[in-house]
């Protein structure tokens, strides 16, 4: 219902502000901080569209009852695509930084892309083993 929404609404919006704090704070502490602000920026106008393509593509969810399964995987599969474009396009912005190292990588993505995903995936298949 309703109650399940908001309430998944509310985690996801709270888990984007905790990674962009995390980011901001990882930027000052390594003196990054317009590269990071950068970089913010560039995925806060990656996910405006992508949200608005995805809510184009959720509209045959609900007038073609016989095509919602291979909706589910266009979108899973869009969703998917552009997230590894955005991952191999934060990996060529922060490798192009004039005093960035491989030290300075492996904490971006250990963790602020890797360690969410696993800890999701961890989370979904215990909930989906568990009923």
């Amino acid at each position: 219902g309703i109650g399940v929404y908001l309430m998944l609404a509310t985690g996801v919006e709270l888990l984007y502000i905790l990674r962009n704090g995390l980011l901001r704070l990882l930027g000052n502490i390594f003196e990054h901080k317009a590269a990071v602000n950068l970089y913010i920026t560039s995925n806060y106008l990656f996910h405006m569209v992508e949200a608005t393509v995805v809510v184009i593509l959720l509209f045959p969810l609900f007038y073609l009852p016989g095509g919602r399964e291979a909706m589910h995987y266009i979108i899973a599969g869009f969703i998917s695509l552009a997230f590894a474009w955005r991952f191999i396009r934060g990996l060529k912005f922060f490798l192009t930084l004039p005093n960035s190292s491989s030290f300075y990588l492996f904490y971006y993505l250990c963790i602020v892309e890797l360690i969410p995903i696993l800890v999701l995936i961890k989370w979904f298949l215990y909930n989906g083993s568990a009923s």
